[in-house]
């Protein structure tokens, strides 16, 4: 069982004079501590006093990371003091008078550094600084793929990279044995020519105080014989063979295509010239045709015109008739 430690203690937020006795205050720090004091107040007679920070957390503070984060500081004096915060040197917003806790409801990496409470009024200043230590535990950020191929007399590589704090501890195990090479935070694990011995399952596992972090690679090794075979020229010759063959037939068909659609296109345009002089012809109108027969003789009859083997039209006066 965790044993307690109580203080006790009596602290006038007046200074000194006669006093009148109040409540007792009891306050648990966060290293396990418990503070007790009596308040007091003057009832008369009351003299100035200097701040005094009586309740305070432990000058190293060790959070985990995603947690609450929670500093401690009280002061007494008289006039009462202001009490503020300042992280490595530079002014907090949060402030208050007599009683003031800093707090962060979820603690990351960047809240690591020094913080100073500050106790101050008219006769001078007390201050108490707290180192805060964010930990966390292992976790692998940077990693090679589920499963790994490589050629065989080639490079193998294995890349394995952890955050945390404390730092952790990197190692890789083959089939779960212990390899030999382990390094802190980033150990990438590498073989200068891999062998068909170098096949099985590999894990990182990252590791400290707060836990652990596991990362298992399946390595395939290939051999060479797999990757680079010989071409066939033989084979080669008959595709390209095939392929011009295809090309030639398909423009061969194009062109047919393409011919017919032209052929189409004309017999369409005749029979729509030809429908055209027909709606003509049925309007009245005259086709004048080159060289006419143009009666010269008058005096000769109609009926020697219409007897002759002249097929082309004659054009006659209407007053000959």
């Amino acid at each position: 069982m965790k044993s307690r430690c109580y203080i006790s203690l009596e602290a006038s937020a007046f200074g000194s004079g006669s006093r009148k006795k109040g409540k007792d205050v009891q306050r648990t720090l966060s290293n396990g501590y418990i503070v007790r004091w009596t308040v007091v107040r003057e009832v008369e007679g009351s003299s100035p006093e200097p701040p005094k920070i009586i309740s305070r957390s432990p000058q190293i503070v060790y959070v985990v990371k995603g947690m609450k984060l929670v500093l401690e500081c009280y002061a007494v004096g008289y006039p009462l003091p202001q009490v503020t915060w300042m992280r490595d040197n530079k002014l907090l917003k949060n402030k208050t008078s007599t009683y003031a806790n800093f707090e962060r409801q979820t603690a990351t990496m960047e809240d690591n550094g020094s913080y100073t409470c500050r106790a101050e009024n008219s006769l001078g200043y007390d201050n108490h600084t707290v180192q805060v230590i964010v930990i966390e535990p292992p976790k692998i950020i940077s990693k090679s793929l589920l499963t790994v191929y490589v050629v065989k007399d080639m490079k193998l590589v294995l890349e394995c990279y952890a955050v945390g704090y404390p730092l952790p501890q990197v190692t890789w195990t083959r089939d779960n044995k212990l390899l030999k090479n382990e390094t802190s935070t980033y150990a990438n694990f590498e073989r200068q020519t891999a062998t068909m011995e170098d096949n099985g399952s590999y894990t990182c596992r990252a590791k400290n105080s707060l836990g652990y972090d596991n990362h298992t690679v399946r390595v395939i090794v290939i051999g060479k014989e797999d990757v680079e075979s010989p071409i066939d020229c033989n084979k080669l010759l008959i595709v390209v063979i095939v392929l011009i063959v295809l090309l030639f037939g398909v423009l061969v068909i194009a062109f047919a295509v393409i011919f017919c659609l032209v052929q189409k296109n004309k017999k369409l345009d005749l029979l729509s010239k030809n429908s055209s002089d027909e709606q003509k012809d049925e309007d009245g109108s005259l086709e004048l045709l080159p060289n006419p027969v143009v009666r010269k003789d008058l005096s000769q009859p109609v009926d020697s015109y219409l007897k002759s083997d002249v097929s082309l039209p004659v054009y006659l006066d209407a007053t000959e008739l």
